[in-house]
């Protein structure tokens, strides 16, 4: 009792119906929805940003399970999903709020594109407030140990070829002690299937998501439909190919990604580019080695949805702000 605990995830109050009392402005309190009513949250929760809209109330969910553990708390609410930015600022918002300030804070998401290798502004925002004596306590291990962290190992095998057609992909095999490879297969079993493919490596960010000079190497990433070269008989399904930089001239964030991608049932590849290992671009006998991570997730279906190559897999997967 006396206490406030601040939620962040996508939503609190989209998706229960029934007589509820938004505030009319935000930051304001919230009250009437059926789950105050009933006695899972407290008559009156403090709502500081309620968010985009048309989330599934992950943010409800996550405020009972907390007020069932301890009745006596205040629920604060914050949104997690209105924008990378808007994310880390609300941190800031529950501890520092001048009516309601929360002494506990929690979150249950992630942003793909926030930075493995450095801290990007959630983390520093989590940080910050950790350091003034509010505990912080986020998702993690929701991919498991689905990721392929290794040194960049270069095939050699299609070398030459031009930038997207197949040269310098990274050999998941080699990398992982095993046979030449350059692709990272998995199967969906029925229709509607989805995928999660986010890449970083140990550079820095290019100063937008992240502080830093940016990446010296531009790395691709690729889902094809067949194991062979990206653009082979049309089999690029999908790709992430925003530009970096060189040795030379960094430039951009070090990571690239494919999100909730759904696909239909069958087998699919994933490989990655070293699109400019020939024009200054680091290799694997570069030193340091350049390190990667690939954090993969499929879902679709209980039958023949798997990793077919989770061999190469093992590695960490926790990162960002978690």
């Amino acid at each position: 009792t006396g206490y406030c605990v601040g939620v962040l995830s996508d939503s609190i109050f989209d998706g229960r119906g029934g007589v509820q009392i938004p505030p009319a402005t935000y930051p304001g309190l919230h009250v009437g929805s059926l789950d105050q009513v009933s006695g899972d949250l407290p008559p009156a929760v403090w709502v500081i940003d309620p968010g985009p809209g048309g989330g599934s109330d992950e943010g409800n969910a996550m405020a009972q399970i907390v007020y069932d553990l301890a009745p006596g708390c205040g629920i604060a609410y914050a949104s997690a999903s209105s924008g990378y930015f808007l994310f880390a600022g609300n941190i800031l918002a529950l501890a520092n709020d001048a009516t309601s300030p929360s002494q506990v804070i929690v979150d249950d998401y992630i942003y793909y594109s926030e930075p493995m290798y450095q801290n990007g502004p959630i983390a520093i925002c989590a940080n910050t407030v950790v350091t003034s004596g509010v505990p912080y306590f986020t998702a993690a291990a929701n991919f498991s140990a689905n990721g392929h962290e290794r040194n960049y190992n270069d095939t050699g095998v299609f070398d030459g070829g031009p930038v997207g057609v197949g040269n310098d992909l990274h050999d998941f095999g080699l990398a992982s002690g095993a046979g030449v490879d350059p692709y990272l297969t998995f199967s969906i079993g029925a229709p509607g299937g989805s995928v999660v493919a986010s890449l970083h490596w140990d550079e820095p960010y290019g100063g937008g998501l992240a502080q830093g000079p940016g990446a010296g190497a531009d790395l691709d990433l690729y889902l094809l439909s067949s194991p062979a070269p990206p653009g082979t008989g049309g089999n690029i399904m999908k790709q992430s190919v925003t530009m970096q930089g060189t040795i030379a001239a960094p430039a951009g964030d070090a990571c690239e990604e494919l999100v909730e991608l759904t696909l239909p049932a069958g087998t699919y590849h994933l490989c990655i580019n070293h699109a400019n290992n020939a024009t200054g671009g680091r290799n694997d006998l570069s030193v340091p080695p350049l390190k990667l991570s690939l954090i993969v997730k499929i879902s679709g279906g209980p039958v023949g949805t798997q990793i077919n190559d989770a061999a190469y897999l093992g590695d960490r997967t926790i990162y960002g702000h978690s």
